[in-house]
């Protein structure tokens, strides 16, 4: 127990070191537009993290089998860390050559970091969200009990044992926190062990989609929070994630670089061995919309190397008419 590791970053601590200032440190702000913003100076290694929010809870149960360890997620699932910070240099530097694998796995790495966010869990895996999932797989049973004949005749039960057992699986999940906190993470070990097609095709749709680089300068820098990344779909609606169908994905890199990934109409059959990307610079009012996107979609705080930033941010969302809109 001695080695179990407790403060589990929610947002990768080598992410977040991309925005700190000579002295390691970055500025923090928690968004609450009734009070004066005060951001306070803190290391990566104070902020984005909860005690023990990877650990599994009844590893080894029903539905969980086969997880021996605890902590193997927090141990095991984000190896893809260690490379990260690599990549992303190279994908600042304009003369540095990104191969298609970087693509992927650089990839796999901005997806993973939206869904191991907490908003994940206390949005998709919510009680609410889970006991419409549960209702919904009713009503279809309901509408066609015969096509769970074949498993009622296997465990001997009639379809009202059924309800019996299915309302009783549904109170467990609903009033045990820490089976929610497990589907979380069982989802996310899988995406790495044995990910879904859908999953397959999301990282397919940002590796091969058209990337953009876009960079500003010192005064007019970038901002990322507790949940960096959004998306905007066809009808250039702000949503935190929204893989399907056409989206344009935004992720601030550092203080100095956006990263804009706009998906692809088809998946490719053919692609070259390495991956090309579009350089530019961003206008001043490029960088002030994706900012306030940024801290539209931030769970509770956001971050910058230096706190000018994160109060003009702030009070551009608190004064809606001052808030730019491309």
């Amino acid at each position: 127990m001695n080695n179990e590791p407790k403060k589990q970053h929610i947002v990768p601590k080598v992410y977040l070191q991309n925005f700190v200032k000579k002295n390691g440190k970055l500025f923090k702000l928690k968004i609450d537009l009734s009070i004066r913003p005060r951001p306070k100076e803190l290391h990566p290694s104070a902020i984005c993290y909860k005690d023990y929010f990877y650990r599994f809870e009844n590893y080894g149960v029903a539905g969980f089998e086969g997880i021996s360890d605890a902590n193997i997620l927090e141990r095991r699932g984000f190896l893809y860390e260690n490379k990260l910070d690599k990549i992303l240099k190279k994908l600042i530097d304009n003369k540095s050559i990104i191969t298609l694998q970087e693509a992927f796995e650089f990839s796999f790495a901005l997806f993973d970091i939206k869904m191991r966010n907490e908003r994940i869990r206390n949005t998709l895996l919510s009680k609410e969200s889970l006991n419409i999932t549960f209702e919904n797989l009713l009503n279809e049973h309901k509408k066609s009990p015969e096509s769970i004949q074949p498993l009622l005749q296997r465990n001997g039960m009639d379809f009202d044992n059924f309800l019996e057992v299915f309302e009783k699986i549904r109170s467990t999940w609903l009033s045990d926190i820490s089976l929610q906190k497990d589907l979380h993470n069982k989802y996310l070990l899988e995406n790495k062990s044995n990910p879904s097609s859908i999953v397959k095709l999301i990282i397919s749709k940002l590796a091969l989609g058209e990337w953009y680089v876009l960079n500003t300068i010192i005064n007019n820098q970038f901002i990322t929070s507790d949940n960096p990344g959004y998306c905007f779909d066809g009808n250039n609606c702000l949503y935190n994630t929204k893989f399907g169908g056409a989206f344009d994905f935004y992720f601030p890199l550092t203080p100095y670089y956006l990263l804009i990934i706009k998906s692809p109409e088809i998946i490719p059959e053919q692609v070259l061995p390495t991956k090309r990307i579009v350089y530019g610079l961003a206008e001043k009012e490029v960088v002030k919309a994706a900012n306030q996107n940024t801290m539209l979609i931030a769970n509770k705080e956001i971050y910058a190397a230096y706190d000018s930033f994160l109060i003009q941010t702030w009070y551009a969302l608190k004064n809606p008419s001052i808030i730019t809109r491309l």
